[in-house]
């Protein structure tokens, strides 16, 4: 890593290294907002499915050490095991719930093989990431989230019921209110950074008032040993006679596959939102980091399934803790990461946070889900205009509820009672029906083709009739032309030096999108520089360029010209430019 100093606005990029007290001070600070998130999920979870305190242990040790490793391994790990950007690894929360029917069902070597093949699925699925490209928009990333956080609310609710029954209404009700006042007063009020620490300040006054009302097990942590591992066996190597891949399994498989979707989607947006947050000049998002990013939090949940943990995903802490500390450096993560690896031999550390109150855990949950929601509801506001927007959100979130609260038991076969059990799923099918069906009502028209300039005619030929069949204009015509000609030229430029047969095929769509066409150029992985940062460079003056560069970027300068935009989406697998044509207004004379 380098280490230089920061920006005039005090920024460090991921390569870069922060004085030796700064970066401590980051690290001390992440370190406290992920105390929560890796000891406090995995143990609501045992704990509602009612799993002894062996398994508590084992579980959240498991966690500790899977997220520790996943961190420091994607920030200062070796080749293709590192990333370009600092991710933050904890367990999912939007996982707990489902977590709970596995070890309710079948154990922990039920939700061992749940969680290890939800990794594979999305090791899988983030590898092909370009075929999602039109599933994965934010309506229906926006829609899946709320899912996930209706389904919680059964969870929470339990859990705050029975440490009132446990505990007493009055100490609990108290421990909560105090925690959640404390968490928004430093949020609305504390300095930037003092933000960060709102959760954890809300905490520890939550368990102090807890203290006072005799709430916190000062027992469990006398008793935890200072060092060691618990005893027992760990995940698809646990008890023996549990029968891992046995009913419970099946049941719950297409919950945990469509968990590993919405984990992957959330990736997705948190490894672009990272990007965004953490260069100093970011001109286009890298989507083979997205990719990067999905398959190696992929490989740890299936490595926290094989220890018995919970999936693990990319926490939007890390987009807010860059945001606000603009500090982006990978090695504050390997600083968080090493201490978590030592505390995790040392029972009695964890334990003490282990012997608060749960329902701390639920005030928890409430203020980092709370803005969430609101987020996402001023973003999908404006679309709500449109009918489309509102069938495609409001339907499956109303199916979601209504099977949530058990308004309706629709029965049946397994995989039928499976689907429809709970809101995720059964919200979740919907949805991707809905977004399918839209998908399909688009008019759109494809052709595939060599990459060559042979293929001209044949393009335009496509291009030609497609206008026909819509009845568009000669000028409209002659953009589309246009465009197809400028974007097969760059094309064959990009791959000018790439040798894999299929990065010498084009595959051109044209879809309709009221007023305008959308041109789509899907084409083999070519390794070259990305167009949107070439076009943002294109706005400086010619002067600065060489002539090479300015003869080489006038097929670009063409395509600018004639598209209202351009995009251009780099995979592992292909490259897609995107170009957007305004129908023209005036019918030709």
């Amino acid at each position: 890593m380098v280490r230089r100093a920061a920006s005039p606005d005090g920024r460090y990029e991921p390569h870069e290294t922060p004085p030796a007290g700064q970066a401590l001070s980051h690290a001390a600070q992440l370190a406290m907002m992920l105390v929560p998130r890796l000891i406090l999920l995995p143990l609501l979870a045992v704990t509602v499915a009612g799993g002894a305190s062996a398994l508590e242990s084992r579980v959240v040790l498991a966690s500790i050490v899977v997220c520790s490793l996943l961190m420091l391994l994607t920030t200062v790990g070796p080749g293709r095991l590192r990333t370009e950007n600092l991710y933050v690894s904890t367990v999912d929360p939007i996982s707990v719930p489902f977590c709970i029917l596995a070890l309710q069902g079948g154990g922990i070597g039920t939700l061992a093989a749940l969680v290890v093949v939800t990794g594979l699925f999305q090791v899988l699925v983030g590898m092909r990431l370009s075929v999602l490209r039109r599933l994965i928009t934010p309506a229906v990333s926006s829609t899946l989230v709320v899912l996930s956080v209706m389904s919680l609310i059964p969870v929470l609710v339990s859990v705050v019921r029975d440490d009132q029954a446990r505990s007493g209404r009055l100490g609990v009700l108290l421990s909560m209110i105090v925690a959640l006042a404390v968490m928004i007063g430093v949020h609305a009020r504390g300095r930037a950074a003092l933000k960060l620490w709102a959760a954890p300040i809300g905490m520890a006054a939550g368990v102090v008032v807890a203290i006072g009302f005799g709430l916190y097990d000062f027992d469990s942590v006398r008793g935890a040993s200072w060092f060691g591992l618990p005893e027992g066996g760990w995940g698809l190597f646990g008890p023996r006679g549990e029968a891992p891949f046995g009913a419970a399994f099946f049941t719950l498989l297409p919950s945990f596959l469509i968990l590993g979707l919405v984990v992957l989607i959330r990736t997705h947006s948190a490894s672009v939102l990272t990007q965004f947050v953490s260069w100093r000049r970011l001109l286009s998002v890298d989507f083979r980091e997205v990719q990067r990013a999905n398959t190696r939090l992929g490989l740890g949940t299936v490595a926290s399934g094989l220890a018995g943990s919970l999936p693990v995903s990319a926490s939007p802490l890390g987009i807010r803790f860059i945001a606000q500390t603009r500090c982006a450096s990978r090695r504050v993560g390997a600083m968080v990461a090493v201490p978590f690896l030592v505390v995790a031999m040392i029972p009695k550390a964890w334990a003490a946070v282990i012997a608060m109150p749960r329902a701390l855990v639920v005030v928890f949950f409430v203020f980092i889900l709370a803005p969430l929601i609101l987020r996402i509801a001023r973003a999908q506001s404006e679309s709500f205009g449109r009918a489309r927007n509102v069938v495609l959100v409001g339907l499956p979130i109303l199916v979601g509820l209504i099977i949530e609260i058990g308004v309706v038991d629709f029965g049946g076969g397994a995989f039928w009672d499976a689907a429809t059990r709970h809101g995720l799923p059964a919200g979740s099918l919907l949805l991707v029906a809905l977004a399918s069906a839209f998908n399909a009502a688009v008019y759109r028209s494809t052709v595939e083709t060599g990459l060559d300039v042979g293929s001209l005619r044949r393009i335009k030929d496509f291009v030609a009739d497609f206008a026909a069949q819509k009845t568009w204009n000669e000028t409209t015509r002659t953009r589309l032309e246009a465009v197809s000609e400028e974007a097969l030229l760059v094309l064959m430029q990009q791959t000018a030096g790439a040798e894999e047969p299929e990065s010498k095929r084009l595959r051109v769509t044209a879809t309709a999108r009221g007023s305008t066409i959308e041109m789509e150029f899907a084409s083999g992985p070519t390794g070259a520089a990305n167009l949107e940062d070439r076009i943002a460079l294109l706005a400086g003056p010619e002067s600065d360029l060489s002539e090479i560069e300015i003869e080489r970027d006038v097929s670009l300068r063409l395509l600018r010209h004639y598209a209202a935009s351009v995009r251009h989406r780099q995979y592992h697998e292909a490259e897609i430019i995107t170009a957007v044509v305004a129908a023209a207004d005036e019918p030709d004379d």
